[in-house]
């Protein structure tokens, strides 16, 4: 006997899937430490499992909304690179329907912005359809080569380490419910394993001795890397300004807010390192002290 269709399941049925995905990490990823999840597959399974069902939508995020990269404001580049892989992964699945969440922070992530809506089209050159990639955008605006390959080089140098190596950890703000005793100390955003008062009151010289060879040497690292693309982005767009090669004179603001904001993630991870730096010294001094 055909089972009988129930209210529930014609409401089911009936209302749209939206499947919502959080900062810049993609769908299909492996690693996205993210509301305590290992990465955000599960998502894109469930996308799977009802896209043919009833309509489904793809919701991912342009940018964040609290700590993670506005309260102290981290332009984040790997933003473009997971929505243009993700876009890619709808394509391939078959799935059409798409909407972004902005928090409408503007510093830099006009760009994301600008950028999704316009790979929601199809382009086509002399008849052709033409590629896209992550950083496109920003060569149409500027028209420049060398510009464009070092702004790219900064989107990369962002995504190997402050995802894949995890400095975001560091990075970001901490949320207040990472002060919260368990079960209330919930996960949203990259935290590390420990709390400031741990490190502070509790940590032995072997395990400071482990967060300064993986965790400041690598902020410091991406520090002095990021800052010299920064001095190069500089040099390159004066050049182009000096010898009026910018296609319109407000690219001069446009792009120095771009590198200056990315200078920021150069001080934020100097800041934090020294930060800890400081930290480490003042509890293996009380150590000492005390032995």
């Amino acid at each position: 006997m055909k089972k009988p269709v129930t209210f529930e399941d014609s409401v089911e049925r009936s209302t749209i899937k939206l499947i919502h995905s959080v900062m810049a990490y993609s769908i299909t990823e492996d690693d996205a430490p993210v509301y305590e999840n290992q990465n955000l597959r599960h998502m894109y399974y469930s996308l799977l499992r009802h896209k043919d069902e009833r309509d489904t939508w793809y919701w991912p995020e342009s940018a964040y909304w609290i700590t993670y990269d506005n309260s102290i404001p981290l332009l984040l580049l790997p933003y473009l690179d997971a929505r243009w892989e993700d876009m890619n992964t709808m394509q391939e699945v078959g799935v059409y329907n798409h909407t972004v969440f902005t928090s409408g922070w503007e510093w830099g992530y006009w760009l994301i912005d600008w950028s999704i809506a316009r790979w929601g089209w199809q382009f086509t050159w002399n008849g052709e359809e033409r590629s896209t990639s992550p950083t496109q955008f920003f060569y149409d605006l500027f028209e420049d080569k060398k510009l464009h390959n070092l702004f790219r080089e900064a989107m990369h140098l962002q995504t190997d380490d402050l995802k894949k190596k995890n400095l975001l950890r560091f990075m970001c703000p901490s949320n207040p419910t990472d002060e919260f005793p368990a079960p209330y100390n919930k996960q949203f955003q990259p935290r590390t394993e420990w709390r400031m008062k741990w490190l502070q009151k509790e940590a032995t010289i072997a395990q400071m001795d482990t967060i300064v060879n993986n965790g400041i040497a690598d902020l410091r690292t991406y520090a002095d890397s990021m800052e010299a693309l920064v001095h190069d982005l500089n040099e390159r767009l004066g050049t182009l300004q000096a010898n009026d090669r910018l296609p319109h004179e407000r690219l001069l603001t446009l792009g120095n807010e771009l590198i200056r904001a990315l200078k920021v993630t150069v001080q934020r991870a100097r800041h934090k390192a020294a930060t800890l730096h400081y930290m480490i010294a003042e509890r293996k001094y009380k150590l000492t002290d005390e032995q």
